[in-house]
């Protein structure tokens, strides 16, 4: 288990910042840079695979990916990486 937090922590630290949001405008809405569109963007920021993360979301009730309205998953990079440096500590 210690490796595997290792391991995480370490690629938060590489993806944090390197990975860029999806666009910063969507028609007239502003959206902020800080939030992560799509399973597969989280997945890669992360550096975990799609069934990891869904395993942390039913297992985890503050772990912060949320479905999108059924459409898809959304998140905010700095949840994940305030989240995850709480859950390494653990």
């Amino acid at each position: 288990m210690r490796t595997f937090q290792r391991k995480l922590s370490q690629n938060l630290k590489e993806a944090d910042g390197n990975l860029p949001a999806r666009g910063t405008q969507t028609g007239d809405v502003e959206m902020p840079l800080d939030i992560l569109f799509g399973m597969k963007t989280i997945c890669k920021f992360l550096g975990r695979s799609e069934p990891t993360i869904i395993k942390f979301m039913r297992e985890y009730d503050d772990f912060p990916v949320r479905r999108d309205n059924g459409k898809g998953y959304v998140a905010s990079r700095s949840e994940l990486n305030r989240w995850f440096r709480e859950w390494v500590k653990e």
